[in-house]
């Protein structure tokens, strides 16, 4: 209940006014307290968008495919990281870090990447493709 309306005295106008209006007032509190808490939740779900994206950029410097990426080019170039790991489970953040970064020019895309594991830990999930 959200008024005790034992003692009111609903004859006079003037006390029904102010109930009423005690009433609006509560209703549109509640209603503005449920907007807000909608508007910030949306907004958290929108800060949490997860679609992976990286930028490729356009360069017109030389690089020489050695495995290396040692050209200063390199640093400028977006990074994208934070993968999830794939196996033996698919559902968590990987252990180890690895870095992706592109690069492109008019004739050849530049992919580097930089995946890092612990001393002498290899995992190979399947030889199915290189050995079928």
């Amino acid at each position: 209940m959200l008024f005790d309306n034992t003692n009111m005295d609903l004859e006079k106008p003037a006390v029904v006014i102010r109930f009423l209006k005690r009433l609006h007032d509560q209703y549109t509190i509640g209603k503005s307290v449920l907007l807000l808490l909608f508007l910030f939740v949306t907004i958290l779900l929108k800060a949490q968008d997860l679609t992976p994206r990286l930028d490729v950029r356009y360069i017109t410097d030389d690089i020489k495919i050695d495995g290396v990426m040692d050209e200063a080019i390199w640093k400028a170039a977006a990074i994208a990281d934070n993968f999830w790991q794939f196996f033996p489970t698919d559902s968590v953040r990987a252990h180890q870090s690895t870095e992706v970064r592109m690069l492109y020019d008019e004739t050849t895309i530049y992919v580097g990447i930089r995946a890092n594991s612990d001393e002498g830990k290899y995992i190979v999930s399947s030889l199915r493709r290189d050995f079928s």
